[in-house]
């Protein structure tokens, strides 16, 4: 079945945590001879998240809206794993010719980047990168075509950096290819009824979402 890709809109993606985690999927295959225990890692690992929003009167609609697009599990959500803390201090976006931004206080949309240097084959855990105006920080998520990973150390190599990457690249990446610091992945509801904005009074919703990553890709 092929499934529509809802982009997610960073003014929407009012988030109150940060839960992004990986489940690396092991089971247990039980216990040896030596009463250890044993797990066996035979499924892909995947990504998941459980961020709650906080949606005042005048994004309740357009979350909604989006919502209902997504038809329950039907559609694919693209979307941002948001982080909170940690990191430099990312522009909200990009201001108009007046510097001026959206009433939401947003700007048009704006990724920082680092550049992959040399390319990198599916399966590698390291990479080699230049960075531009924003440094990488080891901790943080990045991603590149929509394929989240966290950068797990960084060290310096010739006129860049070579980092250490979870989980393994599962795409290879071009050289010279944009690795987006505000990383990006495809997520499908977990359950149909998702994300439901009912409010009361004060009229703030505040929807407990649940995604997994989306893995039967083209």
């Amino acid at each position: 079945m092929s499934r529509p890709v809802i982009d997610f809109p960073d003014s929407l993606q009012r988030v109150l945590n940060c839960d992004w985690d990986i489940d690396w999927r092991g089971q247990s295959a039980g216990t040896g001879n030596d009463g250890q225990s044993q797990i066996v890692y035979n499924r892909f690992p995947r990504w998941y998240g459980s961020p709650t929003l906080s949606l005042p009167p005048a994004l309740v609609n357009a979350w909604r809206a989006l919502r209902a697009q997504a038809r329950g599990r039907a559609a694919v959500y693209r979307l941002t794993l948001k982080d909170l803390d940690g990191l430099p201090p990312y522009p909200v976006g990009l201001p108009f010719s007046t510097e001026e931004l959206f009433s939401t206080d947003q700007g048009f949309r704006f990724s920082p980047w680092v550049t992959c240097s040399d390319g990198a084959a599916a399966g590698v855990s390291e990479i080699v990168i230049e960075e531009n105006d924003f440094p990488i920080v080891v901790g943080q998520f990045a991603s590149h075509a929509d394929w989240p990973f966290v950068v797990t150390w960084k060290r310096s190599e010739g006129a860049g950096w070579r980092i250490g990457v979870e989980m393994p690249l599962r795409r290879a990446i071009p050289a010279g290819a944009r690795i987006d610091l505000r990383a990006q992945g495809l997520f499908l509801a977990t359950d149909d009824t998702m994300g439901n904005p009912s409010y009361g009074l004060i009229k703030v919703a505040t929807p407990q979402l649940s995604f997994v990553e989306w893995l039967n890709r083209p």
